[in-house]
């Protein structure tokens, strides 16, 4: 009969002399493979690891083979990765993968599973992937910050700095955490207090001029910032890269003197772009690392009294170009998740109120955020609750520099 269960059969052969038994004949019911849980995307931190895991059902014994890239797309297989689950290697960038459940009654192939590497994060220095507030206090040279892994419950402060030295944190050595970091405008230095040696090590490297302007980013895609300038006189971007332990630089022209630059990953492939915003006009201007700055991309938003907040506020992985306008408190996010077609405003903060745009709820979107000098308050606007709540926190004084201060 039609079987729905493994069964076993025998059958006996007899004649007038005798009768001899066969071996057992076990009919199994094939199950083809069928996924009951999918891998998940996730947002890690640049140069740390995902791991993804499957579950799935079928008969007879099933195996597993993992790829890079879009599923169904069998052109990279992953060497070794046969197992119901699989830990990348360090990211650097945001990548792709899916797995192929097989047995002998079929295949099953999973969703696809991108795995965001944020590059974007500017201050989290606990690193537990939200971003805490700083502050740079610069009559005493002091760090003071308010730690988000403990719920803001505890702070750490170092002293790294004079009065006239220039804050410019970013992940330095790679660990995954922020670094405290000083540009001195008056002989070109960077002085950088690695985190990853807790503190008790740093690294200083000479890059620029009294009147450039330093700029922060990860240019060469390594996981680790580069010190960088731009030097409005003449439009010039000079990036020492951290890739070559800083014994090579890369030059490009790209900008006017009454430009600001903002430098992010607009294009989405791991690398800072230099990038300008052009007051007069509402003019900005991306130079795409993606195409190794032989193309560009522009795009017109803001007012000549607006204040550049580029930020990842779609969580699509590349920087929106954003302005807030102190006039009327309002932030407008063209979204670079739609090719710029659409935007979102919110409206918070007041006319005398800092712009510290960045990720502090920990959900791989740049959340519009206030420091308010008068009262030394901190309000971040959440974006992973559709900005329907906020966070507020009261740290650093009226002559405290915000390190996430715009611009």
């Amino acid at each position: 009969p039609p079987l729905t269960t493994t069964t076993n059969y025998w059958v006996r052969v007899s004649n007038g002399f005798g009768m001899a038994d066969s071996n057992t004949a076990t009919i199994t019911i094939g199950v083809p493979p069928s996924i009951t849980t999918q891998p998940s995307s996730q947002s890690i931190a640049s140069g740390s690891t995902a791991t993804m895991s499957v579950v799935a059902s079928g008969t007879p014994t099933l195996t597993y083979q993992w790829y890079v890239g879009v599923s169904g797309n069998t052109a990279s297989p992953i060497g070794g990765a046969t197992s119901t689950s699989y830990t990348t290697p360090p990211l650097t960038t945001t990548t792709s993968y899916w797995v192929r459940v097989s047995n002998s009654f079929g295949t099953a192939d999973s969703n696809t599973a991108t795995i965001t590497v944020l590059l974007n994060k500017s201050g989290d220095f606990d690193g537990d992937g939200k971003d805490d507030p700083t502050i740079y206090r610069p009559s005493t040279g002091l760090w003071a910050i308010l730690k988000s892994s403990t719920g803001y419950a505890t702070s750490s402060a170092v002293s790294w700095g004079l009065s006239t030295d220039l804050p410019r944190a970013g992940d330095y050595d790679g660990d995954g955490k922020i670094d405290p970091a000083i540009y001195r405008p008056s002989t070109g230095l960077w002085a950088i207090l690695k985190s990853s040696t807790g503190y008790t090590t740093s690294m200083t490297v000479s890059w620029g001029l009294s009147t450039d302007l330093p700029m922060v980013g990860d240019f060469d895609g390594d996981g680790k910032a580069d010190p960088a300038i731009y030097r409005p006189s003449t439009g010039l971007w000079a990036i020492l890269q951290s890739s070559t332990g800083y014994t090579t630089s890369m030059t490009v022209s790209w900008g006017l003197s009454t430009d600001l630059p903002v430098p992010g990953d607009y294009d989405g492939d791991g690398k800072s772009d230099p990038a300008i915003f052009r007051p007069s006009t509402g003019l900005w201007a991306i130079l795409k690392s993606s195409t190794s700055y032989t193309t560009s991309m522009t795009a017109s938003w803001g007012l000549s009294t607006d204040v550049a907040v580029p930020g990842d506020y779609d969580g699509d992985g590349k920087i929106d170009p954003a302005v807030y306008r102190p006039s009327t408190g309002f932030w407008h996010i063209l979204q670079s998740s739609t090719g710029y077609s659409t935007s979102v405003s919110v409206s918070w903060g007041l006319s005398t109120d800092n712009p510290v745009p960045a990720d502090f709820d920990g959900d791989g979107k740049t959340d519009p955020a206030i420091f308010r000098p008068s009262t030394g308050l901190w309000a971040m606007l959440k974006s992973s609750t559709g900005y329907s709540s906020a966070t507020y926190v009261s740290w650093g004084l009226s002559t405290d520099v915000p390190i996430y201060r715009r611009p």
